[in-house]
């Protein structure tokens, strides 16, 4: 585009030059003047300086985006940690929740109580057969032959 610009640019600068002596030597009024050449140049300057202006802005809200896009990326894969953290926790709380139910600390104090039951019984047992003995294994027949 800027070349298009020159050209036309350098157009109208060459048709004033040329067109504008051959109208003054036929006393008509020119079409093109210095007047309308200067306007058109500034016109073209303000256009070419809007354009540098854009264009800057551009590349600037361009850098603004990468680094708000890069700080939300890195907030997304804080906030996959996060939950990822949270889901293990609740996964833990709920086995223990279970462990510690009342069906099962029931169930488990049962078991227990049996077990201590089933103990005592064995300790009485137990006894019964050391005083049998008096603490001693009277001799077996085969021991008592020789």
């Amino acid at each position: 585009m800027g070349r298009v610009l020159l050209a036309w640019i350098l157009a109208v600068i060459l048709a004033a030059i040329f067109i504008g002596p051959a109208n003054a030597a036929t006393g008509t009024a020119p079409a093109i003047d210095l007047r309308l050449v200067l306007t058109i140049g500034g016109m073209v300057a303000s256009v070419v300086a809007a354009s540098a202006v854009a264009k800057f802005q551009i590349k600037s809200l361009s850098e603004k985006l990468e680094d708000i896009e890069q700080r939300l990326r890195k907030m997304d894969s804080r906030s996959d940690r996060l939950v990822t953290a949270t889901e293990t926790q609740e996964q833990r709380i709920s086995i223990l929740s279970k462990m510690a139910s009342p069906e099962n600390l029931r169930r488990d104090h049962m078991q227990i109580s049996q077990m201590l039951t089933h103990l005592e019984h064995l300790q009485k047992s137990y006894d019964k057969l050391y005083a049998m003995h008096n603490g001693e294994h009277p001799p077996v027949a085969s021991e008592r032959k020789t």
